[in-house]
């Protein structure tokens, strides 16, 4: 009889198991993947609802047109922001992004050696400018254009190359332990008109750490997982976000360095 009282409880609408429950959130159902994107942006709708879910399930807070709110991440549809120490979402629309800003993590291949399976941005690029002018280039960037000194480890004139090891800052927002930067080495070639470069040996660490090729995650172990769900997803393509935007960022700066003059 004791038994049967207890299931009953639990299973009533008005039973402990079920006031338990009342007023929490339904999980998140994720309807599409997100990024991390910074910064803080203006509510250009009026009276905005902001869901505590992407499934417009949970309506707790509004938004009034021009509040500014911090932007964490967001996708193609949805928004994640801030607001009153709580985290919430919001359809895109309604803050004022570049209309341009398109994100499309799942789509975008990270290149791998095909040799390796490792991650390795490679290109061919012509550029104006004998050798040595280039080599005298591509001396000044990797002196000047990185955040620590002393980044190159090659600097062969015989053969017209360097190899460096250096990090850039990364942005990813998840429990202790962050990574909070991406060591890469760079390897650069130059010929009269020309240059070759390939940058890999990607790993992801945390600022303190040493600079060096055994140091920091393997980059692979973070953007190829097959095996993730969930929150594990999340910060796989947060971590996937950031490696691709690094490797966009220093193929436009090294295309930059190399097209300028010596001293200009």
């Amino acid at each position: 009889m004791k038994l049967t009282w207890l299931l009953l409880l639990l299973v009533l609408p008005g039973g402990t198991a079920a006031a338990q429950g009342t007023g929490t959130a339904p999980a998140k159902k994720d309807p599409e993947l997100m990024v991390p994107y910074y910064g803080h942006f203006t509510i250009t709708g009026q009276y905005v609802p902001l869901y505590l879910t992407a499934d417009t399930t949970a309506v707790d807070q509004h938004a009034s047109r021009g509040e500014v709110l911090p932007v964490w991440q967001i996708g193609n549809i949805w928004a994640q922001v801030h607001k009153a120490g709580k985290s919430y979402y919001v359809r895109r629309s309604y803050l004022n992004f570049p209309d341009a800003l398109v994100i499309t993590p799942d789509s975008v291949a990270v290149p791998r050696d095909p040799a390796t399976g490792l991650i390795r941005y490679v290109g061919d690029v012509d550029v104006p400018g004998t050798q040595a002018e280039l080599m005298g280039r591509a001396q000044v960037w990797f002196a000047t254009g990185f955040p620590t000194k002393d980044v190159l480890q090659v600097n062969d004139a015989a053969t017209a190359t360097l190899v460096g090891r250096t990090y850039s800052e990364i942005f990813i927002h998840a429990p202790e332990p962050n990574n909070h930067r991406v060591d890469y080495t760079i390897q650069l070639t130059c010929r009269d008109g020309h240059y070759h470069y390939a940058i890999s040996n990607f790993a992801f660490g945390a600022y303190l750490a040493p600079i060096g090729n055994g140091t920091g995650s393997p980059a692979e172990l973070f953007v190829f997982r097959t095996k993730a769900n969930g929150q594990q997803r999340a910060l796989m393509l947060k971590h996937k976000a950031e490696l691709c935007r690094v490797g966009r960022e220093l193929q436009s700066q090294l295309r930059t360095a190399l097209s300028r003059p010596t001293g200009s």
